[in-house]
């Protein structure tokens, strides 16, 4: 007769698809049962339910289930789509968040209602997680940062590498347990597990190779600030960003744009920087001819002659010359030629 019963469970199970089971027999005194939403939960009560009286009370909708004298009946959340097997096995066809709640369970000997035993049962239905999904995105400096993500009720996530658990090694861990960011040149097979109470479900993919970031690109704010913003360097971004206008977050609900220039911006500081550089090269230069001019006036100030009285002896030097000028001898006749005439004429060097 069990095994007739437990083929009868093992069919109700695959009728309905994927089950939960929670066993609440035995003399504890408080059981702790979870189920996953749209599936089926069996609650096993008692392991012979022949001869007495059982009663399943909700703490706030009451009574919802009824045993007595081999007649089962339901009530409340309970009606309609519960069933309850002669092994002492009451199944949720669908479990529900409405079923959720702390149950208390009362044995009575025989149809008289001798008390016997009371027992606790708190009821979790959850919905299961879903089949996760991974993004991986490239960050500056070479490092990737995976982020793992699946629907259902508080998820919780676990990550291996290689079929090994992350570690520091390779990884810079935290408490947000659904990204991690990995350190430069890390490859293979990662594995993002999600699971809560009831489900779990995993995927698995070959981490992307980063090759850090590319030259800047200048783009200009609505206040003509420039500022830089630089793309994967695997991405042509003066393609992507030229005379584009970009969107992005200041904080929690400032949204900025900017306009992009075609083209990049130069690591040293580009056109600008050029001038600038220009600039101070011209400076220095004249700066140099200036300094040489003043060593030079003042070495010829060292070395001019002054007087016996520390002046500088500014009178020019005096250069007699003979000038010597001769008349217009006549056609008529020859005088004795006289003495030609000197004139002496003061001459400055």
């Amino acid at each position: 007769m069990s095994a007739l019963i437990g083929l009868v469970l093992v069919l109700a199970a695959v009728s309905y698809g994927s089950s939960s089971s929670c066993n609440a027999t035995g003399n504890k005194t408080l059981t702790q049962c979870y189920g996953a939403v749209g599936q089926p939960l069996f609650i096993y009560l008692i392991t012979n339910p022949s001869g007495y009286t059982l009663i399943l009370k909700n703490n706030i909708t009451g009574t919802v289930f009824t045993h007595r004298n081999n007649i089962s009946r339901f009530y409340g959340t309970f009606a309609n789509h519960s069933i309850f097997y002669p092994n002492g096995t009451v199944q949720l066809t669908k479990a529900e968040k409405m079923h959720s709640g702390k149950y208390l369970f009362e044995i009575y000997r025989g149809s008289a209602g001798q008390f016997l035993q009371a027992r606790t049962v708190d009821l979790f239905i959850k919905v299961p997680v879903s089949a996760p999904t991974l993004s991986q995105l490239c960050l500056p400096h070479g490092e990737t940062r995976v982020s793992c993500s699946a629907e259902g009720d508080n998820p919780q996530y676990s990550w291996t590498l290689g079929n090994r658990p992350l570690h520091a090694g390779v990884a810079y861990l935290s408490n947000d347990s659904h990204t991690v960011i990995l350190k430069k040149s890390v490859s293979g097979a990662l594995t993002c597990t999600a699971c809560n109470l009831i489900s779990s479900q995993n995927i698995t993919q070959e981490l992307i190779t980063c090759p850090g970031l590319g030259a800047p690109v200048i783009c200009v704010l609505p206040n003509k600030t420039e500022i830089q913003v630089r793309m994967n360097a695997s991405l042509d971004a003066i393609s992507l960003l030229s005379n584009t206008e970009i969107f992005f977050s200041l904080g929690e609900n400032e949204i900025s744009s900017a306009i992009c220039h075609i083209q990049p911006h130069s690591p040293q500081g580009g056109v600008n920087g050029n001038f600038t550089l220009l600039a101070v090269a011209v400076g220095a230069i004249i700066l140099l001819m200036a300094l040489s001019l003043a060593i030079y006036c003042l070495y010829k100030k060292k070395n001019s002659p002054t007087e016996p009285d520390g002046r500088i002896d500014d009178t020019q030097e005096l250069v007699y010359a003979q000038v010597t000028v001769a008349k217009k001898r006549s056609q008529i006749g020859r005088k004795k030629e006289a003495e030609p005439e000197v004139v002496y004429g003061q001459v400055k060097v």
